[in-house]
Formats: structure tokens, C-alpha cells, sequence
């Protein structure tokens, strides 16, 4: 039995050696595009590599009805118990998020490695796929500049990751691949990613840390359709942070017209706003208008606040009208930031969009219509939430992938046996 991994990554790697595992006598060989499997794993995490969260479950993933089967498998526990018996050693920090216990990405990488070499898998490296051919029971890979060179195989399994970060090896090659086989993809955006704003308003906010509660503000229909409360990184001409990389995945498939909102005071109403304003203006009336909201917050913040409320800096916080405190407190609750893209998907963690699912058994990650092709990780139209949600998907896709290709092998033994 000869088995070929397209793609060296996370979902690939740990498919192989689960394979090797369950079928000893298997042949299996992973074809990676780049000259070294893995990159995309030493990037993960800020290099630190979250490879879970004990809070998974289905609902932090976009599609929570076609995951559930494979989290209800390999949940965090059992996820972090198998890559222990694989040689690793982890711990948890920060929100439940998981890392190896020597927060390196490179000593998960390392472990990955380790397994490779002791259960003898063949990695061929520098193998850009060009086409994959099925003829009866057998495939054929072709080789994309070795015109004449191709691999036969009895199962494939494609782990070619989306179209995020290509440096790292995911240029979005396996949906053509899926395409040629006649499967449907969707269209894909980057997720996961920081947003572009107006570098007029943004430029001197740049390098700014800021916690408040992150909003996508419908512009139509001036309602709130999204909210959560994070740490928002300023940069030169855009914002990014965590909770707005969470925004920028929501905002992705959202149809419509919007605008992001910062809500920079979350403990207080509008109302309380207003009166510690007005009470400033008492207090400290002969002071010059630059320092109205000095003690409440950053400098760069307050001075942006008060320029978009088109105050006159060089009047005194005495002379400020109610018009304008009322303008002052609505920015401080609901500071807009107009969107005008994102950083693509070269800066993007994750991939929105791939493989339809409804193409794809849940139970097994096996095609509907290509008989022993199995598509895993984030080629799949799967999506999840920033803390080691999607790196856990792939590697739990990938091992519920080996074991159902050990299943059918059985159930076919069983088969001609009776």
C-alpha cells in the first residue's frame, strides 16, 4: 500500500506518522513544495507555537457541525497526551493556550522530525505537484518541472494549507489540485490579518498598545454585529492586535458596509463619560485644552479624540461648550476607524475559504467523489479563533484521516476474507 502526502505541514507530518503507526507495512512518502517540510510551524505562535487550547470545541470554528466529530475524537486532552507519546513535552499558559514546554516552535518541529526519521518516512522535498491524474484504483502525481517524473500512489491525502503566508509554503496550489479532480473550492480572503486604515488618522497613533472593546459597527444598518474586548496595536497606516485579527476573520465573510469602532472607556456609559468631562472642565478650566484627557488617556489617543472633534487647540478646557464635551464623550465610547482593506494574504495567519465541505466526509476527511483522496487541515473550507484553535484542526484532521485509511484497509480484508 503506498500512500502520498501532498504538502509537509502540520496536518501532513502528523498524518504520516500516524499512518506508519497503524499500517507498519505501509509505504508513505510526504511531497513538500519548499526545500524544508515544516516552515509554516516555526512561524506559529510568534514562534512559540500554541498548537491547541483547552478550551477547543466546535464552536470556535466557523463550521461547528462538520468539526464536531473530529473534536469530539481528538480533544485538547487527547491531542496533547498523543504528541506526549510522540516525545513531546508541553504547557499551558496564557487562556488556556498550549505550548511546548520549552515555548519554542522549533522543539515541536524537532519532535515531528524525530518521528519522520524513526518510523523511516520518506519526505521528498523541492516536489512542486502540478496535477493529479486518478485512472481506476491508482493516482498519478506529476512533478511540475520534471514534466516526465511522477509518483503513482493507492491514497492521497492533500495537506497543502490555504493561501497564507506562500514564504512559508501555502500558495494556494492544492485548490487547484482539488479543482482538477472535480472538486468544489469557494472563494478565499485572508484571515486572521491586520486592517488598513486611513494613514492620515492613523500615522500618529503608530506604536500604540491600547485594551478597549473592538466593534464592527454596520454603517446601513448602524448596528453592532460584532464585539470583544482585546489589546489593539496601532501601526503607520492600520491596526492589528488579536482581537483585531478575530475582527478581520468575522469581517471576511460579512456582506456588509463597515466600519470599525473602539470603545475606549468599556467601564463607563456614555452618560458617566459626559460627567467626568464636565467635571474636568471644572476642575481644571484654566489648564490649556491639551490636557483635557490627560490621565484618562494616552497622549497620542486624546490628542487624535480632539482633533477629530474638531476642537480649537489653542483655546482653555474652560472654554468648551456642551456641544463639544458631548462630541469628546461620543469618540471616547465610539472611536471610528474606516477600513479600507487588509494586509493580504502574505500577513495573514489563516486562510478564509477552501474545499467545500460539503464535499468531504466528516467522519474521515475522505472525498465524496475520488475514492481514497482525503483532503485535511486548512485546505478545507475551516476556519477558527486566534489561540491554537486552527493548528489544532489540522492536526486532529490529519489523524482522524490515517485512522480512517486504517479502518478501510481492514474492513477490506474483512471483506475478501467473508
Amino acid at each position: 500500500m503506498k500512500i502520498v502526502i501532498i504538502g509537509g505541514g502540520a496536518s501532513g507530518i502528523i498524518s504520516s506518522i500516524r499512518l506508519k503507526q497503524l499500517i507498519p507495512n505501509s509505504e508513505v512518502i510526504i511531497l513538500e513544495r519548499l526545500e524544508k517540510i515544516g516552515k509554516k510551524i516555526l512561524a506559529t505562535g510568534n514562534g512559540k507555537c500554541n498548537f491547541t487550547n483547552i478550551n477547543v470545541d466546535n464552536k470556535k470554528y466557523n463550521n461547528p457541525k462538520f468539526v464536531k466529530p473530529t473534536l469530539d475524537i481528538y480533544n485538547s486532552e487527547k491531542l496533547i497526551k498523543y504528541l506526549e507519546e510522540l516525545g513531546l513535552y508541553s504547557k499551558e499558559l496564557t487562556e488556556g493556550r498550549i505550548y511546548p514546554y520549552t515555548e519554542q516552535a522549533a522543539t515541536f518541529l524537532e519532535v515531528l522530525r524525530m518521528n519522520l526519521n524513526k518510523y523511516q518516512i520518506k519526505v521528498e522535498s523541492n516536489f512542486e505537484v502540478a496535477k493529479i491524474e486518478k485512472k481506476k484504483d491508482e493516482f498519478i502525481i506529476h512533478h511540475k518541472s520534471k514534466r516526465a517524473f511522477s509518483i503513482n500512489a493507492d491514497i492521497v491525502i492533500l495537506a497543502t494549507g490555504g493561501k497564507s503566508a506562500e514564504i512559508l509554503g501555502s500558495n494556494g496550489s492544492g485548490y487547484n489540485l482539488a479543482k482538477n479532480l472535480k472538486i468544489k473550492t469557494t472563494d478565499v480572503k485572508a484571515g486572521l490579518v491586520g486592517l488598513i486604515g486611513d494613514s492620515n488618522q492613523l500615522k500618529s497613533l503608530n506604536g500604540l498598545r491600547y485594551k478597549c472593546n473592538v466593534s464592527l459597527f454596520d454603517k446601513k444598518e448602524k448596528q453592532v454585529k460584532w464585539c470583544e474586548y482585546g489589546e489593539v496595536q496601532f501601526k503607520n497606516d492600520g491596526i492589528s492586535g488579536i482581537v483585531v485579527m478575530e475582527l478581520s476573520s468575522f469581517a471576511a465573510n460579512y456582506k456588509g458596509n463597515y466600519l470599525v469602532q473602539l470603545d475606549l472607556i468599556k467601564e463607563k456609559t456614555l452618560n458617566e463619560v459626559k460627567e467626568m468631562l464636565l467635571k474636568r472642565q471644572t476642575d481644571f478650566g484654566d489648564c490649556e485644552i491639551f490636557n483635557y484627557l490627560t490621565g484618562i488617556l494616552p497622549k497620542a489617543l486624546a490628542q487624535s479624540i480632539l482633533k477629530k472633534a474638531n476642537i480649537d487647540l489653542s483655546i482653555y478646557i474652560k472654554d468648551l461648550n456642551t456641544r463639544s464635551i458631548n462630541k469628546i464623550a461620543a469618540l471616547i465610547k465610539q472611536y471610528p476607524i474606516e477600513i479600507k482593506g487588509d494586509y493580504g494574504f502574505d500577513k495573514s495567519q489563516i486562510t478564509i475559504g477552501g474545499v467545500e465541505l460539503s464535499e468531504i466526509n466528516p467522519l474521515t476527511m475522505e472525498a465524496k467523489k475520488v475514492e481514497n483522496l482525503y483532503i485535511i487541515g486548512e485546505l478545507l473550507n475551516i476556519n477558527g479563533r486566534c489561540g491554537g484553535y486552527n493548528l489544532h484542526w489540522a492536526l486532529a484532521s490529519g489523524l482522524i484521516a490515517a485512522e480512517a485509511i486504517k479502518e478501510r484497509m481492514d474492513n477490506n480484508v474483512r471483506n475478501k476474507k467473508s
